[in-house]
């Protein structure tokens, strides 16, 4: 099992497109350690294998070293997902982080500008990527792009500036109305390219290329599949994952209310704790936002 945990709504980016990892953005509010460890011990006896830490931007959190020391010393594996503009403040911490999801989204410099609201340039963006690399050659790294009419039209300048980095996500927007944004015309286009397209066991949702460089994940976000699916809640099942709100919601589905088990963790209530678990692993009480 996988867990999701947002540890805080709080952002020094404003992107226009930012899902918000599908909750209400509440600032100001920055997950707490305590009940955070707690929860993550009951989650271990589920198998839990691997945990991504996400925001808003979770490297504001004050305590986000002491996070990530926690997580990794129960032998989970650590995601962190990141716009990289705090990379170099907070270098130290990501020692323990397994792969890191460096989210430049957009390679027009002026909407990069725009997104980090005039804080920082795409120039900046590249220059943390590339001390990072140099800090960690050995760390899965992972850049992360929104597939949009700029790249696609610049896509071989694109991948020449993120030459350093050997493995890059591009991401279609939900819901895509547009077939020259989807996955599969990036595919296409990048076959053109000389790009070699590898077998994965997600091809619903996920195609691997690669040109012996660069390594590209196309990816659309789980619940696009939905649309052109029937039995949706089925396929559900197979995405292995739960999402944890700063304010300690726990749910299966973005789209779905969650349970607020803060109570339960202060007063360390595991049977209860179990149950609601459960129930949000087997996608009990959960309506589908495609039904």
């Amino acid at each position: 099992m996988e867990a999701r945990i947002i540890l805080t709504h709080d952002c020094n980016y404003n992107c226009d497109f930012c899902h918000g990892e599908g909750w209400f953005k509440k600032k100001g509010v920055f997950i707490e350690n305590t009940k955070l460890f707690f929860l993550i011990k009951v989650l271990t006896k589920w198998e839990l294998t691997n945990v991504t830490l996400s925001g808003g931007e979770p490297l504001l959190h004050p305590n986000i070293g002491d996070i990530i020391n926690f997580v990794h010393n129960q032998n989970i594996k650590v995601s962190l997902v990141t716009n990289g503009s705090l990379v170099n403040e907070n270098g130290g911490v990501l020692e323990k982080v397994d792969l890191i999801n460096y989210s430049i989204h957009t390679m027009d410099k002026n909407k990069y500008l725009k997104n980090s609201e005039q804080r920082y340039d795409l120039v900046q963006a590249f220059w943390n990527l590339s001390g990072l690399i140099d800090r960690y050659p050995e760390k899965d790294i992972r850049v992360n792009i929104i597939i949009d009419r700029f790249l696609i039209q610049n896509i071989e300048m694109c991948l020449y500036k993120l030459k350093r980095a050997n493995k890059i996500k591009l991401i279609e927007r939900f819901p895509c109305r547009d077939k020259e944004l989807s996955i599969e015309f990036v595919r296409d286009k990048l076959k053109g390219m000389g790009f070699i397209e590898v077998e994965t066991q997600m091809k619903r949702r996920k195609i691997v290329l690669t040109n012996g460089m660069h390594t590209i994940y196309l990816t659309r976000v789980f619940c696009a599949q939905l649309e052109n699916l029937h039995l949706k809640q089925t396929y559900c099942m197979e995405n292995n994952e739960i999402n944890i709100s700063p304010e300690f919601i726990i749910k299966k589905c973005r789209y779905s209310n969650g349970v607020n088990i803060s109570s339960l963790l202060e007063k360390k209530e595991d049977s209860k704790l179990n149950e609601i678990i459960g129930d949000t692993i087997n996608l009990k009480e959960v309506k589908c936002l495609h039904e």
